[in-house]
């Protein structure tokens, strides 16, 4: 029987398994470490917000949608999500009312977190895939294994924090168009659910959800329009013009916001500390890439200290990505790569998340599997020098964090 069973699917039971382990682990140490909470049981936290709010709504609300009792349970915690309702585009409160509602009807705070894992463990599925029709299948076998079993995407996913969800939606939206790309007809049930990812992006990540939508059409569309600018193709392309400029024009608001919250505020170095280092917030701080780029796959990382809250386990396990953040970046100098393409736009999408939330951890968490593909496939596709080159240089990375902190 199991001999019958995929690599590919193989894989997926194993991370969903690993996973429900891990959780059930977060159960059983809650009086050693803090469980309603990634880092802590406070509401600073959002993730203890969701959670917390959603228990307190199950309890109190009179229907399953109840909107004064949403409203007030949020804001008895400092967050004013409820009332944003009133314009549906000056705010992201879609997870908050999933989170709710799951809740409500399960009488389970801890469904929540099994939500995460199977948004994660259905990533697993659509980044293995992605790097297979990319990269072969050597490559997405280990892409695939990564995104399973690393300890930081394990642990964080038995948490309640929206990024599950993001790069559940991100993922399925960039396979869909691989697959195009690769002539693989799709049927209808998925392009409902590319729409559906599409509009759950809206309302769950806001301004860089648009930059996604931009950047896996370009990526199709650039390619069908190579040497064929057939007037058909113009007429698709005119239109998804006007659909970007529509979605910018309704979400402007939020996207000024968010650009003063993350890079057009007034951030010192006094404030950003450390952070400063690989923090962009100018032109001429573009120098700061590349070490913004491995800071982004390593964070959070803290090596030394008590270890108080899961944050802290991620933290010290988190010096195991040391070869996906060395092999991604070896893959920036590889001339020859199957898709260059695809390889370009994702990382330029990732380099703008960084840009935008280098120090959010929990943001750069759902584009993760981007450098990790990379990887993927420099090190499925190179000779034994290449694996050589990324296992010397993970250490030497590796001891150099572990001085430096």
């Amino acid at each position: 029987m199991f001999k019958q069973i995929t690599e590919e699917k193989r894989i997926l039971y194993e991370a969903f398994l690993v996973r429900i382990i891990v959780l059930l682990c977060v159960v059983l140490l809650a009086d050693f470490l803090p469980a309603y909470g990634f880092i802590g049981n406070t509401p600073l936290y959002d993730d203890y917000r969701y959670e917390e709010g959603a228990a307190l709504y199950a309890q109190k609300a009179e229907s399953l949608i109840d909107i004064d009792t949403f409203r007030e349970v949020y804001e008895s915690m400092g967050d004013w999500v409820g009332y944003h309702l009133a314009n549906p585009f000056t705010g992201v409160y879609l997870w908050y009312w999933i989170a709710c509602i799951l809740v409500y009807v399960t009488k389970c705070r801890w469904s929540l977190r099994l939500l995460n894992i199977i948004f994660m463990t259905f990533t697993v599925k659509y980044v293995y895939e992605i790097t297979e029709y990319t990269y072969g299948k050597k490559a997405a076998k280990i892409a695939g294994r990564a995104v399973a079993f690393l300890p930081y995407l394990v642990i964080f996913s038995c948490f309640s924090y929206k990024d599950c969800l993001v790069a559940f939606c991100t993922f399925y939206i960039w396979l869909y168009f691989v697959k195009r790309k690769h002539h693989v007809l799709y049927t209808r049930r998925e392009l409902y659910g590319l729409i559906l990812c599409m509009c759950t992006m809206l309302f769950v990540r806001s301004g860089l959800s648009i930059i996604l939508i931009v950047t896996a059409c370009g990526y199709y569309y650039l390619d069908r329009l190579k040497g064929k600018c057939t007037p058909r193709n113009m007429v698709i392309m005119l239109l998804a013009a006007c659909m970007i400029f529509l979605l910018l024009y309704k979400f402007r608001n939020i996207i000024i916001y968010k650009y003063m919250a993350y890079i057009g505020g007034d951030f010192s170095e006094e404030k950003l500390g450390g952070g400063a280092l690989v923090t962009i917030r100018k032109v001429h701080d573009i120098w700061k890439l590349p070490l913004a780029f491995v800071f982004a796959i390593l964070n959070p990382i803290h090596v030394g200290g008590a270890i108080q809250s899961w944050s802290d386990v991620a933290g010290w396990l988190n010096i195991t990505l040391c070869p996906i953040a060395v092999g991604a970046s070896l893959n920036f100098f590889k001339r020859r790569k199957p898709d260059n393409l695809q390889f370009w736009i994702m990382m330029g999408y990732y380099f703008i998340s960084v840009i935008s939330s280098i120090l959010i951890f929990r943001q750069l968490f759902s584009l993760l599997p981007i450098p990790i593909i990379s990887f993927a496939g420099y090190y499925a596709n190179s000779g034994f020098f290449g694996k050589e080159l990324v296992l010397v240089l993970s250490f030497l990375l590796a001891f150099f964090v572990i001085a430096v902190l």
